[in-house]
C-alpha cells in the first residue's frame, strides 16, 4: 500500500503497487517491515475491510519510488510501477508530486507524407500541434504496432471521423499498458488535460464533471497521445442529449461462429431495417 502526506500532516492512502525485489533485498525489506507492525491503519482513508482477507498494517516509515500514469480524482496513483526502495529521504517528505511526461532517450525523424508532423524535443514528435511522447512504445505485442502508428492512423482518418464525432459526448477506452494490458473507461477529463477537447457545460450532466466532445483534429491526436484505443460516442448531439438521432446495432458473436455467418447476420439486419424505412449502414 502507498501513502502520501497531506499538508496537515495526515497520511492519505494513494493506491497499491507490486514490489519486485531480488531475494536478498526482499529479505531485508521483510526484516524492516517486521519492526514496523501496528494494529490500526496509518491512513485517514484506509481501504474497507474485505471478507476472507487480512491487512497487515505498518508504521509509515518505508519509502519507495514508483512511476505512474496520473493521479485519479480520488487521490490515488493510476497504473503504478515499482522502481525501487529509497533510503535517502524520510517518509514525512513524501507528498503528492506533479505528473510529468517521461520521454524516450532517442529523437524520432519527422513523419513522412504529412505536413502536420514535426520533430519536437528528444523522444517526441509533434503532430497537429500535439506533442507525442514515447512514440516507439509497442502497444500490441502480436502485430508489434507502436504508439506512433495509432497516432498517425488517427491523423489520417480525422477528416472522415470528425463529422460523426462532432457535438456528441464520448466515452473513452484507454490502454496505457497496451491493448493486452489493463483497459479502463473514461468519461471526463480528470486531471490530465486533453489538447483541443470540447468540454460541455456541467448543466448538461448535473452532478458530474463536464462531458467531453471531440470536435477538432487536435483533440483526436490528443486522445491517441493518451493511449485511447476506442471512442464510444453518444447517439444524441448536444444540447439535446435526451433525444437520440441514431442507434447502433452491435452484434457480439459466439466465438464458435464463423465470420461468414456474421456477415450474413449483418446483411440480414440491414435488409430488415431497410424494409421498415430506417436508413442503415454496415
Amino acid at each position: 500500500m502507498l501513502g502520501v502526506d497531506e499538508r496537515d500532516g495526515s497520511l492519505r492512502f494513494a493506491g497499491t503497487v507490486k514490489v519486485e525485489l531480488k531475494p536478498r533485498p526482499l529479505a531485508e525489506l521483510e526484516k524492516k517491515a517486521a519492526k514496523l507492525l501496528r494494529d490500526d491503519p496509518p491512513f485517514y482513508n484506509p481501504l474497507p475491510c474485505e471478507k476472507d482477507r487480512d491487512f497487515v498494517w505498518l508504521a509509515p516509515e518505508l519509502v519507495v519510488e514508483a512511476s505512474f500514469l496520473e493521479w485519479t480524482p480520488s487521490g490515488e496513483v493510476r497504473h503504478p510501477v515499482f522502481q525501487g526502495m529509497r533510503d535517502d529521504k524520510p517518509a514525512t517528505a513524501v507528498t503528492e508530486e506533479t505528473v510529468v511526461d517521461v520521454d524516450e532517450p532517442e529523437s524520432l525523424p519527422q513523419a513522412k507524407g504529412t505536413t502536420r508532423a514535426s520533430p519536437g524535443r528528444a523522444g517526441t514528435l509533434v503532430i497537429a500541434g500535439v506533442k507525442v511522447s514515447n512514440a516507439e512504445r509497442i502497444i500490441d505485442d502480436v502485430t508489434r504496432l507502436k504508439k506512433i502508428d495509432l497516432v498517425r492512423y488517427y491523423d489520417e482518418i480525422a477528416e472522415f471521423a470528425l463529422p460523426y464525432l462532432k457535438e456528441r459526448p464520448v466515452s473513452l477506452v484507454r490502454a496505457p499498458e497496451g491493448i493486452h494490458g489493463e483497459l479502463f473507461f473514461q468519461k471526463h477529463e480528470e486531471r490530465s488535460k486533453i489538447p483541443g477537447i470540447t468540454r460541455l457545460p456541467v448543466e448538461m450532466h448535473p452532478g458530474h464533471p463536464p462531458l467531453l466532445v471531440v470536435d477538432h483534429h487536435e483533440a483526436l491526436i490528443g486522445l491517441a497521445q493518451m493511449n485511447v484505443v476506442e471512442l464510444h460516442s453518444w447517439n444524441a448531439v448536444q444540447p439535446d442529449l435526451d433525444h437520440p438521432d441514431r442507434f447502433i446495432l452491435d452484434l457480439d458473436p459466439d466465438p464458435e461462429l464463423s465470420w461468414q455467418m456474421m456477415v450474413d447476420a449483418a446483411t440480414l439486419s440491414k435488409v430488415l431495417l431497410d424494409e421498415i424505412g430506417l436508413k442503415s449502414f454496415i
